[in-house]
């Protein structure tokens, strides 16, 4: 039985912000990165999977429960997920431990094992010397922290982070880098967030994003693999006289070039990527089409793409449909 199954789920916030017909299934422990170019969407869906906000459409289910097929099961399977938002959502009045201990009674966690769990949360996060503290005096970084303490209280079997370090200094980004390797081995997790390369080394699998679709969730190594099989350059040019578009078009007509996209111009420079069926003979071919075109070629560099460069790939393949 899968640990969670998502079939077909989509939601729209009256921002325009949306999720669309989304499907996908985890069937084991792990760390599942949930990436986007659009911060809002990662948190609509983050939200919607641990069930803070239902779904408009479609079904989640937990263990084969559905999240939301009654009020009782509802609140049994949502004991057993963590939640790490955004932003802290605690009151400023509460100290940290009085914050802590009203999820954890709120999670139907026992008086005797809450203080535990408590004690055992602060130490994870580095937060025991600020227990006492008023939620409003602690920094961002320690209010960040103290919502990944909140969201390991009742034992949960799954753990959604939306933007696992924001707000966070460098020094506690280690410490959770640590702490989220960790629950990865005991439980499920799924971290949400706009950039991949803070976050590609602790996941075993990758959702990519775009628009509120998923456009891929697969192993990461299968992922990369499966995109690497073609040779991928990225092309600096000074178009001088040259059409932007015109250079876009006659490249994109180049045997060789499977396709070119993300293009990017800063002062005068234009950053383009090309994905290739062969490096042999490319470089003096893209050489002398950009001159012909009017153009200089300022440098050409052949590329392995990582999750990051995948996620702006398969976005703009995505944008051309």
């Amino acid at each position: 039985m899968s640990i969670l199954e998502v079939k077909g789920i989509a939601a729209v916030e009256t921002e325009g912000v949306s999720i669309r017909d989304i499907s996908f299934c985890i069937d084991e422990k792990g760390i599942y990165g949930f990436f986007g170019k659009d911060g809002d969407t990662l948190t609509l869906l983050s939200r919607v999977l641990c069930g803070a906000r239902e779904a408009d459409v479609g079904g989640i289910y937990y263990h084969g429960n559905e999240l939301f097929s009654s009020e009782k099961k509802t609140a049994q399977i949502k004991k057993k997920i963590g939640y790490v938002p955004k932003s802290s959502y605690f009151s400023k009045d509460m100290t940290l431990v009085e914050a802590l201990d009203l999820v954890g009674r709120a999670k139907g966690v026992s008086a005797d094992k809450c203080a535990r769990q408590i004690k055992e949360a602060l130490e994870l996060t580095g937060l025991t010397d600020k227990s006492d503290q008023l939620f409003e005096a602690l920094t961002p970084s320690e209010k960040k922290r103290a919502c990944y303490a909140s969201s390991l209280l009742g034992n949960p079997d799954v753990v959604i982070i939306d933007e696992p370090f924001a707000s966070v200094d460098a020094s506690a980004k280690d410490e959770l880098k640590k702490l989220i390797s960790m629950l990865g081995r005991m439980k499920t997790v799924i971290l949400c967030s706009k950039n991949p390369t803070d976050t590609d080394e602790l996941c075993s699998h990758a959702a990519l994003l775009d628009g509120g679709e998923l456009l891929a969730f697969e192993p990461i190594d299968e992922l990369l693999a499966r995109i690497n099989k073609t040779v991928n350059a990225i092309l600096r040019v000074k178009e001088r006289g040259a059409s932007h578009s015109a250079l876009m078009d006659a490249l994109s007509q180049t045997d060789g070039i499977i396709s070119v996209s993300a293009a990017k111009a800063v002062g005068g420079i234009t950053d383009i990527r090309l994905e290739c069926s062969t490096r042999d003979g490319m470089t003096s071919k893209i050489s002398e089409l950009v001159e012909q075109m009017g153009g200089e070629v300022v440098s050409l560099r052949f590329v392995s793409l990582g999750i990051g460069d995948v996620m702006t790939l398969l976005c703009s393949r995505n944008a051309e449909v």
